[in-house]
């Protein structure tokens, strides 16, 4: 699908390393991410 301003993208089973996907490149600022801990259903930002 096409991806858009704004949309959310979701990284299943990406654990510790979600953090790793991130770079600041050409002046972009590293996108804000949030991580689902779905035993305990707590939200980690």
């Amino acid at each position: 699908p096409e991806v858009h301003i704004g949309d959310r993208l979701v990284f299943l089973d990406a654990g510790a390393y979600t953090n790793e996907y991130a770079a600041a490149f050409n002046g972009f600022p590293i996108p804000r991410w949030v991580a689902l801990n779905v035993e305990s259903e707590r939200l980690v930002e």
